[in-house]
């Protein structure tokens, strides 16, 4: 997204000028996922415009009651002249802050003309670069600065005693915005003033593009709490148990029953759910046996040896082993190969004892699944289960033919 440009008002915080700025963008899809509108980080851009510009106060002070600029008394100049040198003075005047003394420019070292002195005294003046508050309206802090830290002092005064030259009064005061500029360009000063914060906008990851880099196939990256069917109204109860296992998931969550009825859409919606967390992996129980033998084939079909760790084909076991949260689909579509029982109490074993949290979708009625998975590892996860939903409702899909097709 491009930057945007958001004009200087010093009697609006920064935090209601973005924020009407923000709500005046138009809609950001994300490229891969066009179904999916991409939220503003605020907070985050806020941040960055804090982060990038800074507020310039200026306040211009009445005169020292015994400058000779403004009363031409040359007694009171030769009085500073045999106290301090004139090059000594400009040291003073930046030790207090003034960046202007009125004196400074008409009284080198030699003997004053105070006949060529201008009639209008130009004022003392201080500056200060103050980090902006997104709360505040820079005049607040303009106010705040001036009452407190903006006080000159002057040189001149303090040189040869003049009662009240230490807190010159504030005249009047303006605050002014500057953008920091970065350290490779080319410019005299750190900053520059500018008529208007500018900011890119930061933007939110793409949900989809999350739960796709957590091998969610494409068919299912849009599904959500949000778009999830609620038909039959029963359903709504095995909705409110994966929305609060999403909040904190523990254990495992078991989700059994006929096709068609949202079983790993709401997988997916727990994935979503805890984005931008990237500890999720999605597997489907084919895909997993597939992968699996995939890796042990190649190394066993290799006629070179290799050492004891290349030989082990554990990739996508370990993977699941370890991953902060599965989703672990269609389990016990059909059982194939001898190693599989194995395999699998391999890895379900290893989340129940260190505790992962897990989500099995299955197709399977309850029975028919303690049958498959077998005694010893059912009543594992049955001692961790923090839910168990049975699905016994008619398939969805036939209803959802056109919203396929749209995809």
């Amino acid at each position: 997204m491009p930057e945007i440009t958001i004009p200087f008002d010093s009697r609006r915080t920064p935090r209601e000028l973005l924020t009407e700025a923000l709500d005046q963008l138009p809609p950001v899809h994300c490229p891969h996922h066009p179904r999916e509108r991409l939220e503003i980080d605020r907070e985050a851009t806020l941040n960055n415009l804090v982060q990038t510009h800074r507020l310039i106060l200026r306040a211009e002070h009445d005169h020292c009651s015994g400058c000779p600029f403004v009363t031409r008394d040359r007694s009171a100049f030769d009085k500073w002249r045999h106290k301090r040198m004139a090059s000594q003075m400009a040291e003073i005047g930046s030790a207090f802050g003034v960046e202007s003394c009125a004196a400074l420019p008409y009284f080198p070292r030699r003997e004053p003309d105070f006949s060529a002195l201008p009639t209008e005294a130009p004022r003392p003046t201080t500056s200060h670069q103050e980090c902006i508050d997104p709360n505040l309206r820079p005049e607040q802090q303009l106010d705040t600065w001036a009452a407190i830290k903006g006080v000159a002092s002057c040189a001149f005064g303090r040189a040869t005693g003049i009662a009240g030259s230490h807190a010159l009064p504030v005249r009047q005061a303006s605050v002014t915005l500057a953008k920091l500029r970065c350290e490779w360009e080319e410019q005299t000063n750190n900053e520059a003033l500018v008529a208007a914060y500018k900011v890119y906008p930061a933007i939110a990851a793409c949900p989809g593009c999350g739960v796709a880099r957590s091998g969610v196939p494409p068919v299912l990256q849009h599904a959500s709490f949000g778009n999830f069917i609620i038909t039959p109204p029963a359903i709504a109860a095995h909705l409110a148990w994966c929305q609060e296992y999403a909040a904190n998931p523990l254990g495992f969550l078991l989700m059994l029953g006929s096709v068609g009825n949202g079983k790993t859409h709401l997988a997916v919606a727990i994935a979503r759910a805890r984005l931008p967390d990237r500890g999720t992996l999605f597997l489907s129980h084919d895909n997993f046996l597939l992968r699996y033998r995939a890796r042990y084939d190649a190394v066993r079909s290799s006629g070179s040896r290799r050492s004891h760790e290349d030989e082990k084909p554990l990739d996508v076991l370990t993977a699941a082993r370890e991953a902060r949260l599965l989703i672990f689909d269609d389990l016990g579509r059909r059982r194939e190969g001898r190693d599989e029982e194995a395999l699998l109490f391999s890895l379900f074993n290893h989340r129940y004892e260190f505790r992962l949290p897990t989500i099995i979708t299955s197709n399977l009625p309850s029975a028919e699944f303690e049958n498959f998975l077998g005694t010893a590892l059912f009543d594992r996860m049955r001692g961790a289960c923090f839910a168990s939903l049975e699905f016994n409702f008619p398939s969805k899909r036939p209803g959802l033919n056109h919203d396929y097709l749209r995809q």
